[in-house]
């Protein structure tokens, strides 16, 4: 269970810092109750958490001047698309590597990585389904992959009619449908429960 900690200034009101505290998961669900905080200043210099079942020590330190933090590099290749899920508060960015990460939008903590997600072809967009569970991507050779984005497992795999980028991905789950457009100058039609195109003709209503 991950839980988060904010560090307030009393006289302005303001929050300082926001830190994540991640305690260890079991076989079972932990009762962690009301939690108890208490701020060690000699010898150790430690904040000290406890819950119903375990506990926790953090180190403290000065705080790092501005001017020497360094701003995190989120991917190693330029990104190519982001998506954002309401549901989850969360954003998942996706880079010309073919990599996927998932981010925590209120810390900005890191909650998930997806290596490799289109082999060596590049992530062109995302999207998430109108549930709100799921990821979409689709790559530069017409692909789709559906992911389900809080353990990173493939769903499955759509394959385009041609290799041509997808540039548009929409996926409805209460009707079982995904569209897709792209380069093919044409709409693709998936069931939304098969790997398989509804019709070629289906797919080709808009064309442009």
């Amino acid at each position: 269970m991950d839980v988060v900690l904010k560090v307030y200034d009393i006289k302005e009101h303001t929050c300082l810092q926001t830190v994540i505290l991640k305690f260890p998961r079991g076989s079972r669900v932990p009762d962690h109750g009301p939690f108890v905080l208490h701020i060690q200043k000699k010898v150790t210099s430690a904040l000290i958490v406890c819950s119903n079942d375990c506990m926790a020590e953090f180190r403290m330190g000065n705080r790092t001047n501005n001017s020497q933090v360094k701003a995190v590099q989120s991917h190693a290749k330029p990104i190519s698309c982001c998506a954002y899920s309401p549901q989850t508060h969360q954003i998942m960015t996706g880079c010309e590597g073919s990599v996927v990460t998932v981010w925590d939008i209120n810390t900005g903590a890191k909650m998930l990585k997806l290596s490799n997600t289109h082999g060596k072809q590049e992530i062109t967009c995302m999207s998430i389904d109108t549930g709100g569970k799921r990821l979409l991507s689709g790559a530069r050779n017409g692909d789709v992959k559906v992911w389900n984005f809080n353990n990173g497992h493939c769903l499955k795999k759509l394959e385009g009619l041609v290799e041509a980028e997808v540039t548009g991905i929409l996926a409805f789950s209460e009707k079982s449908v995904i569209y897709t457009a792209g380069w093919n100058k044409c709409i693709n039609v998936y069931r939304d429960d098969k790997r398989r195109l509804l019709s070629e003709a289906a797919a080709r209503v808009a064309r442009w």
